[in-house]
């Protein structure tokens, strides 16, 4: 599992909303991987000790989930 800055779906805009809600992320919500949340995802890495891709990637994925990201794997088949 990886997603990266170009991708777009739910699965990003429910990452989005999980960066903000921990002051890593200040843009709205709109779905798209972007500057700003690829920069958000570094930040929340850098925070809790991983390495800082600015992607999420699968370690980043499994840190977030321990904090209370839900699962997105069901909604990864959307992106684009």
């Amino acid at each position: 599992m990886r997603i990266t800055k170009g991708m777009q779906g739910p699965a990003i805009k429910q990452w989005q909303f999980f960066l903000k809600a921990r002051g890593y992320y200040r843009g709205d919500a709109s779905g798209h991987f972007d500057s700003p949340t690829s920069d958000g995802t570094s930040a929340f890495q850098r925070q809790n000790g991983l390495r800082q891709t600015g992607e999420l990637d699968f370690l980043t994925y499994c840190r977030a989930t321990v904090m209370g990201l839900p699962p997105l794997l069901n909604l990864i088949g959307e992106e684009k």
